[in-house]
């Protein structure tokens, strides 16, 4: 269906049919070809591995494994049957050896991996659908194909976006997963209903529901738009999947996967910025209700995803303008200092929402759709609310200052100094109050890490203003695209801001743990391990107290190396020389290490010195980078030598540090096919932390 002939010309769709190779996916034996009705035996389909299980478990690396057909079975028990969509779940067992944590953490045996694997077959719906055509800045997903029976002067991609089937006076109803325990229940209940008010504004009264599902429904029946509470082993990523029609793009059923333990992670955060954590406090009600909070926003995300929305990550640049967006908890401090977490998440839908709501539901008068569509673009864009989707946010070294992952607010640096002020009483407030009771004490651990990298999406958004470049999702004809140029760089103060910012994170200062905070946490009791979720230590069992500065750097170190960003610096640069380039900020990011002065605190002197170390092997293996320009590395190389030659001349700044750098450097330069061994990875932070 990707390539098709937009005509009423049969001999035009057979040419196209004809052009390109179709996929059997099964064969079946025909039990007696006479009878009637014709039989089949599904039971080798429903037995195969056509998700491709054991593909995707050793592109993972968790071993080789292969369907044990001694241990698999057609669920007969378990098909079910309803209007327009049937159910075959087989019970498939994989046999192999697990290699990976990913099989054996939920597995009672790691070689055996059982699985319900459901084949759902669906009817197609009437013909009477109209698609809708897609903008890029619809806020929609899109159905993409290739039209061969376009005219020449026109287009052969053709885009439709993903949407319900929703007319006058009919209802889109929602269900909540009956297995899902309040007050979680009601939280997703709210914040999936926040959509009503987007299907009210676009003319439909009643237009949307949410309601508990029943008990007799299934919720695998097309019939039902779901919103499942799932339960993982880790905290995990939460999801919004559709299954649409491949024809039109017409969204049959919607189905939204919430992870139990994403809110928990809400929850730790909260608790571990309002100490002291007492049973009685109002700091625990104040983080049980951030926690919701952020339930609430989550479940309204991810059922915009099913109702064919795509993610918008300018919207936080644009006043906090949509749901779609992934929102960093808008802490603040109060007058007295504190920090308060009563407005961490907005309530409510929002106005980009509504107007995607209008662009993908909207009923227009007949001949009139295509020119309302265009005003609702041209709404848009007058609201000053923008739209960038997720290959301008997710993708390492993307350019537009605006589009990106958990960070609050246009004024980027502006709020980094609020997350960072944040931190610091946060830090400074850290105790063993903020575990429960009978708690053990190296949890603490925990709970110091999200604390301790506060900072680091609001780092990675003000990492972009270098080399960062407005833009906007505009085709030509749009109102919005009267005057050229479509990009600006922004603007060079700015990105000096930038820089000084990222580089005073470097500070040994900005790095250290507070005083109270050492010797403070134990390593883990019996029958305790630390596990993903902390940092990297290098001590054995005891808490490492150089861990988190190690972390903290290295976060700092990916935003400022990165190899694309570093090209558009270089490029800016050359195009308008009042504009920082890549040697500048290379240069800036030696003096602010290796050439900065070592703190007469010996545990700061030691902080300095391992950011010495990150840096130089940071700057060792950009230099490696197959993606980095020729004129980066010819730099990097350049500046590396220079560093030899200033530290062989002021070895006395530096002691054995400055002759050992000298040597990794030379032997490093004389030596190009010398791998470098990357640091180790910080805690994860995605979904949030």
């Amino acid at each position: 269906l990707a390539f098709r002939a937009n005509t009423d010309s049969e001999p035009e769709h057979r040419a196209v049919n004809e052009a390109f190779a179709q996929s059997v996916l099964a064969g079946f034996e025909i039990s007696d070809p006479s009878a009637e009705p014709v039989s089949i035996d599904l039971a080798p389909l429903l037995l195969s591995d056509l998700p491709r299980i054991s593909e995707r478990l050793a592109q993972l690396e968790q071993g080789e494994f292969t369907i044990d057909p001694e241990r698999s079975a057609v669920a007969t028990h378990e098909i079910r049957n309803f209007p327009g969509n049937t159910l075959m779940p087989a019970i498939i067992t994989f046999g192999g050896t697990s290699v990976g944590n990913f099989v054996s953490d939920v597995t009672p045996t790691p070689d055996s991996m059982t699985l319900r694997v459901i084949h759902q077959f669906i009817q197609l719906p009437q013909a009477s659908y109209q698609p809708r055509k897609f903008h890029p800045r619809s806020g929609y997903f899109a159905l993409s194909y290739r039209d061969y029976a376009a005219p020449l002067n026109a287009p052969m991609d053709q885009r439709l976006i993903y949407r319900h089937r929703l007319a006058p006076g009919e209802t889109l109803r929602y269900y909540v997963d009956n297995g899902t325990p309040e007050p979680i229940r009601s939280a997703l209940l709210e914040g999936a209903s926040w959509w009503r008010d987007a299907f009210e504004e676009a003319g439909f009264e009643n237009g949307f529901s949410v309601e508990v599902l029943p008990e007799n429904a299934d919720p695998m029946d097309v019939r039902y738009n779901t919103i499942q509470w799932v339960h993982r082993a880790t905290r995990g990523w939460s999801y919004g999947f559709s299954v649409s029609d491949p024809r039109t793009g017409e969204i049959l059923k919607g189905h939204v996967s919430l992870g139990s333990l994403r809110v928990r992670q809400d929850q730790l955060i909260a608790e571990a910025l309002t100490a002291p954590f007492t049973p009685e406090s109002s700091r625990e009600t104040a983080a049980r209700d951030m926690a919701l909070a952020r339930l609430r926003q989550l479940s309204a995300h991810e059922v915009g995803h099913t109702l064919g929305i795509d993610h918008n990550f300018a919207a936080s640049f644009s006043g906090d303008a949509s749901v779609m967006d992934y929102p960093h908890p808008n802490l603040y401090l109060d007058d007295a200092g504190e920090i308060r977490i009563d407005r961490a998440y907005a309530s409510g839908i929002s106005p980009w929402d509504k107007l995607t709501v209008r662009y993908g539901y909207g009923v227009f008068p007949p001949g009139k759709e295509s020119e309302a569509l265009a005003e609702i673009i041209d709404e848009a864009q007058r609201s000053g609310i923008a739209f960038l989707g997720d290959q301008d946010a997710r993708v390492p070294g993307s350019a537009h200052p605006g589009a990106h992952l958990w960070d609050n607010g246009s004024d980027v640096i502006g709020r980094l100094n609020e997350l960072l002020a944040i931190r610091r009483i946060g830090l400074r407030n850290f105790s063993p109050a903020v575990i429960t009771e009978q708690t053990p004490l190296f949890e603490m651990e925990r709970k110091l890490v999200p604390v301790f990298l506060m900072h680091r999406y609001q780092t990675e958004a003000t990492a972009k203003l270098l080399g960062g470049l407005h833009y906007a999702y505009d085709l030509r004809g749009d109102a919005a695209t009267g005057g050229a140029p479509f990009l600006a760089p922004v603007d060079g103060e700015v990105q000096e801001d930038a820089l000084l910012s990222l580089l005073q994170m470097l500070a040994p200062e900005a790095l250290a743990l507070p005083g109270t905070l050492r010797y403070l946490i134990p390593p883990p009791p019996l029958e305790h391990s630390r596990d993903r979720e902390f940092f990297t230590g290098k001590t054995g069992a005891p808490f490492d107290h150089l861990a988190p500065a190690r972390a903290g750097v290295t976060l700092v170190l990916n935003e400022l190396l990165q190899p694309q960003r570093l090209a558009r610096l270089t490029e800016q640069n050359a195009l308008d020389p009042d504009l920082p380039g890549h040697t500048q900020v290379l240069d800036r990011l030696i003096n602010a290490s290796w050439l900065a002065q070592i703190p007469q605190d010996a545990y700061l002197a030691a902080i300095q010195r391992q950011t010495n170390w990150l840096v130089l092997n940071g700057l060792m293996r950009l230099s490696r980078d197959a993606s980095v320009t020729a004129v980066v590395r010819a730099t990097v190389n350049a500046q590396l030598a220079a560093l030899a030659d200033e530290l062989a001349g002021k070895p006395y700044r530096y002691d054995d540090q400055a002759v050992a750098a000298r040597q990794a450097i030379m032997v490093y330069l004389q030596s190009p096919l010398e791998t470098i061994t990357p640091p180790d990875p910080p805690p994860p932070g995605s979904p949030i932390g």
